[in-house]
């Protein structure tokens, strides 16, 4: 975990800092800053056209959204806020998102991910404890109806 906090928060900052300055250097101040604004306006524009498309009302009323629609929509919306951030890592990867087969290549190898992470066995499965229950877990109330009320919550009158 500290791992990936590092590269988060010290890396790749650093990565980005070294980014603008060397496309500063290669093509000047205005044209780097243009580009980042550039990128940031296509990422809400990515937003506010592309990203939640698939998860409109009508889709939900039908109740035909798929798992695949839902992780494309949801990279969408990544690969918007990507290109918003300030930065040519960020935008190099939401422009890489951008692109239907590599969206499409990002959600088959999240899922196989996830499918790996579920396979493995957790540690209570590992010691062999049973549960009392082999079924889902119900949350409820209840009221004891044998001690003077009836099903409605009422006392009994005798």
């Amino acid at each position: 975990m500290t791992q990936v906090l590092l590269i988060l928060f010290v890396i790749f900052p650093v990565a980005e800092i070294t980014m603008f300055r060397l496309v500063d250097l290669a093509i000047g101040l205005w044209p780097t800053v243009f580009l980042v604004v550039v990128t940031g306006v296509s990422g809400i524009l990515v937003l506010n056209r592309a990203g939640l498309a698939p998860l409109d009302s009508r889709t939900w009323a039908k109740n035909t959204i798929s798992l695949q629609d839902m992780v494309e929509a949801t990279l969408m919306v990544v690969s918007g806020l990507l290109l918003v951030t300030p930065g040519f890592l960020t935008d190099a990867l939401g422009l890489f998102l951008l692109i239907p087969s590599m969206r499409r290549t990002t959600a088959v190898l999240l899922a196989q991910r996830r499918k790996k992470h579920e396979d493995q066995p957790t540690p209570s499965d590992d010691a062999g404890e049973s549960h009392a229950t082999s079924g889902p877990a119900i949350d409820g109330e209840y009221r004891d109806i044998s001690a003077g009320y009836d099903r409605n919550g009422q006392t009994r009158s005798c």
